[in-house]
């Protein structure tokens, strides 16, 4: 994950970097508070969060894939 500090409308997006396809996917959140904030909702509900879903194991934070 990238922050994007060119100049411009996507200025500050939070994207992913590959190698092989960087970029092809776009901006995965506007920003890094944004992501944060996903993130932490995704916590305290369990819904998914960037094709994960976040399980409590054994007192354990896990991650598990959504599909």
């Amino acid at each position: 994950m990238v922050v994007d500090t060119r100049p411009g409308p996507l200025h500050g997006c939070v994207t992913e970097f590959e190698k092989v396809d960087a970029d092809d996917r776009g901006p995965r959140c506007v920003s890094i508070s944004a992501m944060l904030a996903d993130l932490a909702g995704s916590l305290e509900t369990g819904v998914e969060f960037d094709e994960w879903i976040p399980v409590v194991f054994d007192d354990r934070l896990e991650w598990k894939p959504a599909r």
